[in-house]
């Protein structure tokens, strides 16, 4: 490795920024200096050092932490840092949606700060928190219920897969749900593209289209909230979620994003927050990073939703590209053309 270059990302203000743990500054500054095919090196040092690999159960937690509570969700590298902060809040009794899909070659990665809590029966999400990298995960889908207007999908075996009108991702308020144009030419045409998106994101045999990653993987109501009207966040935490300050999770985290552009030289990166501050921090770790000038990097227009739609898209550092119509942008975007 260049000296040169190590010292200057070392220098730079992403790192400067904040304390580090030496081991992950270490990784990650290897990552920033390798290329696209030199990253696949550090895959296995990320799976060592992912936080939840080795999550403890309860019992064998309490026999550390005798007079702490126990949170399933909560890293053991979090542990010191947050404990005595959470007020026995019920969101981290679970893990929740902080990584899904496909986080080795997708072509959307969505960027979010933290993942949205609502009250659910388990996710079962342990092997996605232990294992991250598999490229045909199939995407957590909303429990359906009792619902009898559910969205049907027919993948390429015969097998039909309902999905929630509320589902996260392929729901109404979902990033990729397609209210039809009222022309049926288009509308056919829309629903062919969308159709090959949701195909692809629930057949376990095929390469998942995108990905999610948290920045913040303890899920929440907002940044004041754990829970709607109560169990209001402290302080000191709420610095972890503006990136003011940075977790031992967080910074491994920072370590699989910067892995996932580096191998991906043609990704899209979809950032669901763009708030000044934000901006900020992630245009010195794209500048750091030298991710190459084909990623393409996205953010919502509209801050109350965050569907994933030409409308509601634009530039994250500059404008949008202009596209003539839904097809083409998605046809771009998911090369379903």
């Amino acid at each position: 490795m260049n000296k040169n270059s190590r010292s200057g990302i070392e220098k730079s203000k992403f790192f400067k920024e904040f304390e580090w743990d030496e081991n992950l500054k270490r990784l990650l500054i290897n990552i920033l200096n390798a290329d696209s095919k030199q990253v696949e090196d550090f895959r296995e040092v990320i799976e060592e050092m992912n936080p939840w690999k080795n999550c403890e159960d309860e019992e064998a937690a309490n026999k550390t932490n005798t007079e702490k509570k126990y949170y399933k969700a909560l890293a053991q590298s979090d542990y010191n840092d947050l404990v005595d902060l959470l007020d026995d809040t019920p969101t981290l009794d679970d893990y929740e949606q902080a990584f899904d899909g496909n986080l080795v070659n997708p072509k959307v990665l969505i960027v979010g700060i933290n993942p949205k809590y609502v009250e659910h029966s388990g996710y079962k999400l342990e092997d996605v928190y232990k294992n991250p990298f598999n490229e045909c995960r199939v995407p957590l889908t909303k429990e359906i219920g009792n619902e009898k207007n559910t969205l049907k999908v027919k993948l390429d075996n015969g097998e039909i897969k309902e999905i929630s009108q509320n589902d996260y991702y392929f729901g109404e308020k979902g990033f990729f749900y397609l209210y039809s144009d009222e022309n049926p030419a288009i509308r056919e045409k829309e629903n062919e593209t969308f159709n090959k998106l949701r195909e692809q994101s629930l057949n376990k045999e095929k390469r998942t289209p995108f990905g999610l990653l948290e920045l913040f993987p303890y899920a929440s109501h907002n940044e004041t909230y754990w829970i709607k009207g109560t169990k209001k966040i402290n302080k000191e935490i709420q610095k972890y979620m503006r990136l003011e300050k940075l977790l031992y999770s967080q910074q491994w985290i920072f370590c699989l994003l910067a892995f996932i552009m580096k191998k991906n030289p043609k990704l899209i990166v979809y950032f669901r927050k763009n708030s000044y501050d934000f901006v900020v921090l992630m245009r010195e770790f794209v500048r750091i990073g030298n991710f190459g000038n084909e990623i393409k990097y996205l953010t919502k227009a509209n801050p109350t939703t965050a569907k994933f739609s030409l409308a509601n898209t634009r530039y994250f550092f500059s404008d949008l590209e202009e596209y003539s119509d839904n097809i083409t942008f998605f046809e771009k975007v998911w090369n379903f053309s």
